[in-house]
């Protein structure tokens, strides 16, 4: 049985170094910081264009019929997987718009633990009720399609317009995660992605072969 992971939790194995408390004066104080954030942002907003298109190419890829299908080994179908990025993305856009407060660590420190949770694909994540896809439910695969596009362009622009260090206070992820920043919601949102891209090509491979 595969393993079982949850969310990377804010505050929990934080090295001293970057506890919320350290560095209190120092951050974001200098123009080479300011360069540093402006570089990674850059390469971020990149990732997440890149890996949005790899989407829409993906769940077009899929004719009508395979949307709804149930892999031939059950799961999930690509309407679902859709719906629960659509959730997750819907989520995350209400904490990068919702309030917020000034960093005291680095803004990144909790990326290189979600992105290599989320990108090994030998391990199961648990997902959380509230962006559980809807069990039963026909999705029609370009009403699906626009409703991510639409989405992931007003998350192209916050992370454009943005301060992205500063430290997210939404309720409702924050009982999930803790407090993370912007920086680190995008890179979920990246990563996130990237793993159900990878779900996706499976479930059209299964249903090709299960049609041969």
């Amino acid at each position: 049985m595969e393993n079982k992971f949850y969310i990377p939790v804010a505050g929990k194995n934080v090295p001293e170094n970057v506890h919320p408390e350290a560095n209190r004066s120092s951050y974001g104080k200098t123009s080479t910081m300011a360069n540093q954030v402006s570089i990674k942002n850059g390469e971020l907003l990149r990732e997440f264009k890149q890996v949005t298109q790899e989407l829409v190419d993906v769940l077009m890829a899929f004719d009508e019929s395979e949307i709804n299908s149930v892999p031939v080994n059950g799961g999930w179908t690509a309407g679902q997987v859709g719906e629960h990025l659509f959730k997750s993305d819907t989520a995350i856009l209400n904490a990068l718009y919702g309030p917020v407060k000034k960093t005291w660590r680095e803004p990144d420190v909790y990326v290189e633990d979600i992105r290599a949770m989320l990108l090994d694909f030998s391990t199961e994540v648990q997902a959380r009720d509230f962006i559980l896809p809807t069990e039963d439910v026909c999705h029609d695969k370009y009403t699906l399609i626009v409703a991510l596009k639409s989405y992931r362009e007003l998350i192209n622009k916050a992370i454009r317009a943005l301060d992205l260090s500063v430290t997210c206070t939404d309720p409702l992820l924050c009982s999930v995660v803790g407090e993370w920043t912007r920086f680190e919601y995008v890179h979920f949102l990246v990563a996130h992605t990237h793993r159900h891209i990878f779900q996706l090509k499976e479930i059209h491979s299964n249903l090709q072969r299960a049609r041969a």
